[in-house]
């Protein structure tokens, strides 16, 4: 562990007004910029400064037609989740009921080393 020397009342009391008077003086010439909340989000990009990504339409050449924003959606691509959590929960259930099995076969085990007296 660390050596710590614990303040006396005198250190902490000054330690105090010092602080006190920090707060004072902030809070009679405050900042001219706030600094930033580190836990706030970033703000959105402002539309105005940003030029347009895609150009205008009649700027667009016509025999080159314009490629598709998004990909077309393939639904056997996609993962099946009322599936994939059906057999998940089907698993499931089989797991605890083999489980149940191998807990009422200890018990029974148990039972009967008891009776014979061999504890």
């Amino acid at each position: 562990m660390a050596n710590h020397i614990k303040p006396t009342k005198e250190e902490l009391e000054a330690s105090i007004q010092k602080s006190q008077a920090d707060l004072d003086a902030l809070q009679a010439n405050p900042p001219a910029d706030p600094p930033e909340d580190p836990n706030k989000p970033p703000a959105p990009p402002d539309p105005a400064n940003n030029p347009p990504v895609d150009p205008p339409a009649d700027e667009l050449d016509p025999k080159d037609p314009p490629e598709p924003k998004d990909p077309p959606e393939n639904p056997e691509n996609e993962p099946n989740y009322k599936t994939k959590f059906s057999q998940s929960s089907r698993e499931a259930q089989i797991l605890a009921a083999k489980n149940k099995k191998i807990g009422e076969a200890i018990d029974k085990a148990a039972d009967v080393i008891d009776r014979r007296g061999f504890s």
